[in-house]
């Protein structure tokens, strides 16, 4: 049971849903796929950044009736942080994300024996929404496991908040 005391101390955890879709493709060939994902956001304690996970999907723009599940993982930080003397010079603070998502998820330890089978990496995504905005511009790269030797780059892209 928790004590007054550790209520005021642990940070709260919260869940976002996000969007990413459009953008330019900047390397790769082929139109810039849609992904979604919902996250646990897991802040440090007496810090404007923490940790993030979560399930998603991508859906490719060349076969949008196959989505890849994802399961995504990365960090969070708000900047300025309020503490920055450069907060009062900026007029917008905004989220800063950071994800990377794999095929394949939670792998059960009665499954392996020794080293664990490692996740395929398809996603590495960074974006930036101002705060107080349900949208931003995201940055990503993002590999078709159905072709691993296909990455695809893409700037410009739309992220909104569900």
């Amino acid at each position: 049971m928790a004590t007054t005391l550790d209520e005021e101390v642990l940070p709260e955890i919260f869940v976002k849903r996000f969007r990413i879709s459009g953008g330019q493709v900047t390397s790769g060939k082929g139109h810039a796929p849609t992904i979604q994902f919902a996250a646990a956001f897991h802040p440090e304690l007496d810090h404007p950044s923490g940790s993030l996970q979560g399930s998603g999907t991508i859906v490719w723009a060349h076969r949008p009736n196959n989505v890849t599940r994802i399961t995504i993982g990365g960090n969070y930080t708000y900047f300025p942080s309020k503490e920055e003397e450069s907060a009062s010079a900026l007029l917008v603070r905004s989220l800063l994300l950071h994800v990377h998502g794999y095929v394949g998820g939670i792998i059960p330890v009665n499954k392996y024996h020794g080293i664990p089978p490692a996740l395929f990496p398809v996603l590495d995504l960074s974006s930036l929404i101002p705060q107080g905005s349900k949208t931003g511009t995201a940055s990503y790269t993002s590999v078709d496991p159905q072709n691993p030797e296909e990455k695809i780059t893409v700037s410009d892209a739309k992220i909104t908040e569900l």
